[in-house]
Parts: C-alpha cells; sequence; structure tokens
C-alpha cells in the first residue's frame, strides 16, 4: 500500500524488490498487489497498469479498454504496518471502513502509543476494534534506495500482543485469547526462515521496545537539533548531560509501569546507566549516519517525537511523573518545525499548542494562515511591543 509517486518509482524499477545478502542480490517481482492511496480512498492496481510491454518484450493489447484502478472495498484480515509511527497512525486511519474487530494489525515500530491513539480516535467501540500484535526486529539493514535493501546481520522477529497495563505479577501467557487472524499472522511469520520469527510474551516484547525507545528518544532529538550525525555526540560534554538527565527520567518511568511489576530483573534492565551505555553503543555503531527525525526535519516532514518522547512524557503525566527534559525535547522539534515551516511559507502560526489533543498533531504543526499583502505591511509598521523600555 503506496500513494502514487512511491507506486511510480516501483514501476520504473520494472516493479521489482531486491536484497543484497553479502554481495548476492535476491529479486522479487511476481505475486505483489498494489494499492494507491488517492485522497482518502485506496485503489487496486492492475498488474499491466500503465504499461505497454510484456517482461519479455511481448506488446499488451487492452483491447481499446486499458485496465484502470477500481477502488478497493475489501475486508482486511492481516495488516503489516511497518513504516514510522505517525505515518502509521494515518494510514491506518484510512483503512478504517476495512478493518474490523476480526482483523489483526501488526505494529513495527521505534514509537510506542500508536496502538493507543488508534483506540481513542479511530476505533472507539472496543466491539469493533481489530486484535493488535507487536513485533521487534533486530535483523541489521541498510537502506540502499527505495526498493533496495542490504542486509547486513542476522537477528530475530519477536511477535507478541499489547502487554496489558493492569498491575498483576508476571505468569506465562495463555494463548485462548488470540484471533484466528492473530494465530494465522504469527504462524505466517514464524514459517519464514528469514525472518527468523518467534512468539513471545507481551512483557518480553513490550521491554524489548522500551529499550528501542529509550535509545531512539536520546539519539533522534539531539542529532536533529544539532543538524549532526549520531557520532557528533559522543564525547561532548553538554550533550553527555543532556542524555543522563533525558535517561533518569525515561528510566523513573518505565520502572513505574503498572505492566511491568513483578517483572524479576526490572531495576537492573532499566537503571539509567545501563540505559546509557546502549545508547553509547548504538552512537558508536551507527556514528557516521544521520537519524531519521534530523531527515524528517530537514525534509519537512513529520517526525516520530510524539511517539518517543512525547510518549515517556504521557505516561508519565499518567503515573504522576513530571519529565521536564522530555518535554522539552519534544517541543523543541516541533518549534524547529514550526520555524522552518513558517519561514518557507511566510505564514503565522494561530494555534501553538502542540499537546496531543487530536490527531492532526501527530505530523507536527498543521494550521497556518497566510497574510494578504497589506496587512503584512501594516504589521511591519507597527512598533515591536515585545521589547522592553
Amino acid at each position: 500500500m503506496v500513494n502514487w509517486g512511491v507506486y511510480e518509482a516501483y514501476r520504473q524499477r520494472k516493479k521489482r524488490l531486491t536484497i543484497d545478502y553479502d554481495g548476492l542480490t535476491d529479486g522479487l517481482k511476481k505475486g505483489i498487489g498494489i494499492e494507491v492511496l488517492t485522497g482518502n480512498k485506496w485503489y487496486r492496481v492492475p498488474t499491466d497498469y500503465g504499461e505497454k510491454v510484456r517482461d519479455n518484450g511481448e506488446p499488451i493489447n487492452h483491447n481499446g479498454s486499458p485496465p484502470r484502478p477500481g477502488e478497493a472495498k475489501e475486508p482486511i484480515d492481516c495488516l503489516v504496518v511497518a513504516c514510522k509511527s505517525n505515518q502509521a497512525f494515518n494510514g491506518i486511519r484510512s483503512l478504517k471502513s476495512r478493518l474490523s474487530s476480526n482483523s489483526t494489525i501488526m505494529l513495527v515500530q521505534n514509537g510506542l502509543g500508536v496502538a493507543e491513539r488508534l483506540n481513542q480516535f479511530v476505533f472507539i467501540d472496543p466491539n469493533r476494534r481489530p486484535n493488535y500484535l507487536h513485533a521487534v526486529f533486530s535483523h541489521g539493514m541498510d537502506k540502499k534506495d527505495m526498493y533496495n535493501v542490504k542486509y547486513k546481520t542476522l537477528g530475530t522477529t519477536s511477535i507478541a500482543p499489547p502487554a496489558s497495563r493492569e498491575i498483576t505479577l508476571a505468569k506465562p501467557e495463555d494463548d485462548t485469547s488470540w484471533a484466528p487472524s492473530m494465530k494465522y499472522l504469527t504462524r505466517l511469520f514464524t514459517l519464514t526462515p528469514s525472518l527468523v520469527a518467534f512468539a513471545n510474551t507481551p512483557t518480553n516484547v513490550l521491554m524489548y521496545q522500551l529499550e528501542k525507545l529509550a535509545v531512539s528518544s536520546v539519539i533522534d532529538p539531539l542529532t536533529a537539533l544539532n543538524d549532526c550525525r549520531n557520532g557528533d555526540l559522543l564525547y561532548v560534554e553538554s550533550v553527555s548531560r543532556l542524555m543522563r538527565l533525558l535517561l533518569l527520567e525515561i528510566s523513573r518511568v518505565i520502572m513505574a509501569f503498572p505492566e511491568l511489576q513483578g517483572v524479576p530483573g526490572l531495576e537492573d534492565r532499566f537503571l539509567p546507566e545501563r540505559l546509557r551505555r546502549l545508547v553509547v553503543a548504538e552512537v558508536n555503531r551507527t556514528r557516521k549516519n544521520t537519524s531519521t527525525m534530523l531527515h524528517d526535519v530537514n525534509n519537512r516532514r513529520g517526525t516520530e517525537v510524539e511517539y518517543l518522547n512525547g510518549y515517556i512524557v504521557r505516561r508519565g503525566e499518567e503515573l504522576g511523573i513530571t519529565c521536564v527534559i522530555n518535554y522539552m525535547m519534544k517541543h523543541l522539534i516541533h518549534a524547529k518545525q514550526q520555524i522552518y515551516n513558517r519561514a518557507e511559507s511566510e505564514a503565522i502560526p494561530i494555534d501553538s499548542d502542540f499537546e496531543m489533543q487530536d490527531s492532526s498533531h501527530l505530523t507536527g504543526p498543521q494550521i497556518t494562515t497566510s497574510l494578504p499583502p497589506n496587512t503584512t505591511k501594516a504589521r511591519q509598521s507597527m512598533p515591536d511591543s515585545s521589547k522592553s523600555p
């Protein structure tokens, strides 16, 4: 499921996906169905749409009536969402009419809180709400271009439903509550050798997710605000101080999670110092890389900050813990985006509240208004009331 720009790039690559394994290229070309988003509707694209010849060079005869995309309305049983958290929310929302209580959505993101936002704004009725699965990938990959990936290091794929927020002691998970579509999707992944996938407990998957979230909540905003590569964060005293302050808040919130109470070794696993070692190790491993948040800010796209630092802030508020540093990081990212947007569009925002009150804030500030020329001149001639006498 893509937009038209992504589909056109795919068509120009002769509709081929490739994975590079140590110099050996594995290509996938057949059996891929495409749906394209236009407005708020999805359209199924015919296999030979826009093509005049087949792969073997034979001309395609449409008998005077070339195929056209038709609106896709079929129910979706299993949906794997492997894009960024802010994109995941909007994408799933556009598929609401095709999802039901029999459907299963697998969420694969670094950020957390997508399922909670979907339940709050999209699937409000619990009786019609789809099932969720969370997946954590540890495979090492580099994206060479949009449809070409280089496989670097072998990892695993852990799969589980969301952990309950009720305060309970850790116990073996009962799979009797799994819907048929959840079992089918999990079985499909576990039977794919290259994924090295296995079904895990919700508690274990949540802890893996929280470790990745802690790392991303430090590296992503710091690199985006300083406009630097990951490795530039090393050996800078001011950055080290900010890292420690961020991780102190993150550690305190995670250890207070009701769903993790009673888990053996929780305190040792999420100590600020251990989280700091995870961050430093990741910075060293990716020292030549630039973070996705820096890419998004520079390209004027929405970021995942509301699902990284913003998630910690919201969970902290629920638990009575104030996270000042994470709150500041979240708003500094929003401020940088707004400054860039205003400078480019010469618009003045009329709503500066970036709190997560509705889904319009999931991709950053959007509400702006352009001033008429006369108003601009009038404002320029007015005295600056912000300067003190």
